[in-house]
């Protein structure tokens, strides 16, 4: 890894390390990079690199434990959010992974590990990938994605929830949603098709329905919108 300095246009080294793959810096300045099976923490300020993932086996494995422990399959892409969570792109596994700042746990947040094409506007779990590399994340919490092989731009939006309307019109029953989930305060709720009926206070963020779709409140319970941003 080297560091070209803006004043002078000098180059310089800062560590070296075999396949790095990609590359970015926290809040803090801290650096992280990729290495295929690995992903590293340089601290410009001490100089020095730790690992924070993947223990040099080529695989997968790990998942609710802590992240140095875990093998990383081709870790292509890497990116920090504003909690200071790192997610991972894993090209050959076709899965994005995340490591928690105050844990150092490591989870599989999309992906199968099947190379395909599925999932849009369902839960990340289920959703398939086609070799993964890009990472990057606003400052909303959405994470965006570019799926090489598949030519497409994901978006991983945490705190969206999707209608499904698998059971029936009841905004209420968690089987109408995807994950299983009544939508809360801080959920954005996208709705692309049906007819739904709230028998109930509703409190949520923000509200996307499709021209295609209703939203009917009865009398006499409210649907509260915490955010503008809403269609």
């Amino acid at each position: 890894m080297r560091k070209i300095n803006q004043a002078t246009g000098i180059i310089t080294t800062l560590t070296t390390g075999f396949y790095l793959n990609a590359i970015c810096i926290d809040k803090a300045g801290n650096i992280y990079t990729t290495q295929t099976t690995r992903v590293y923490k340089f601290d410009p300020l001490t100089n020095t690199s730790t690992v924070i993932a993947g223990n040099g086996v080529y695989a997968y494995s790990g998942d609710g434990g802590p992240a140095t422990d875990a093998s990383v399959f081709d870790a292509s892409g890497i990116c920090v959010d504003g909690a200071g969570n790192i997610y991972i792109s894993e090209y050959d596994d076709s899965r994005i992974r995340k490591v928690d700042h105050q844990t150092g746990i490591i989870s599989t947040i999309a992906g199968t590990g099947t190379n395909s094409f599925s999932g849009d506007y369902g839960a990340l779990s289920s959703a398939e990938l086609f070799y993964p590399i890009g990472l990057i994340p606003d400052g909303k919490g959405n994470l965006y994605l570019c799926d090489n092989q598949n030519s497409r731009i994901w978006k991983i939006a945490p705190f969206s929830c999707f209608w499904t309307g698998a059971a029936d019109n009841n905004w209420s029953n968690p089987a109408n949603w995807t994950g299983g989930n009544i939508p809360g305060d801080s959920t954005d709720v996208i709705i692309r098709s049906g007819n739904i009926m709230i028998q109930s206070n509703v409190v949520i963020c923000t509200l996307t329905v499709n021209p295609s779709a209703t939203v009917t409140v009865n009398a006499p319970y409210t649907l509260t919108l915490l955010s503008a941003n809403t269609q």
